[in-house]
């Protein structure tokens, strides 16, 4: 029973997706300081979740919660602004893009923009104090049995 289940769950690639920042933020929240707020992170999730339930019954599209919860994972650990209504306002952005900026695609109407980009984006146009997260932030303090493997990359990314 659980092996049909496993091959349905992980043939989506969204799921894996799901499960690398929630892992991230696992980490951020328990360990190492990524610099992601816990207040931030459950704002940025809640209001992009509930943006999409919104959306969905407004327009009668099926609701599927995988991409709100990898635009909230994402702007937990992207964005970086010290009031946490930020996040919410950026996940209410990036989730209503979805379905106010669409083209017609194979007969039907699809988002053609990222929505964790979007929401960032304009958030760091209309708020000029909010900042996102540099490429390094990852492997900057990482230190231990994983630091040379952490520092290669960190240089290669930086190369």
């Amino acid at each position: 029973m659980f092996r049909p289940f496993a091959g349905r769950f992980w043939s989506d690639a969204r799921h894996y997706q799901i499960a690398a920042l929630s892992t991230l933020v696992v980490f951020n929240l328990g360990w190492i300081d990524f610099g992601a707020r816990p207040a931030n992170t459950v704002l940025a999730l809640a209001a992009a979740l509930l943006t999409q339930i919104v959306c969905s019954r407004l327009t009668g599209v099926p609701i599927d919660l995988r991409s709100p919860l990898i635009t909230g994972l994402s702007l937990s650990l992207l964005l970086r602004a010290d009031e946490p209504w930020i996040h919410a306002l950026a996940g209410v952005i990036a989730i209503g893009s979805k379905f106010v900026l669409r083209a017609p695609v194979g007969g039907g109407w699809r988002h053609f923009l990222n929505p964790s980009n979007l929401g960032i984006a304009v958030t760091l146009l209309a708020f000029p104090w909010v900042g996102i997260s540099p490429p390094y932030q990852f492997t900057e303090n990482i230190s231990g049995p994983f630091a040379s493997g952490a520092h290669l990359t960190r240089a290669r990314l930086e190369f």
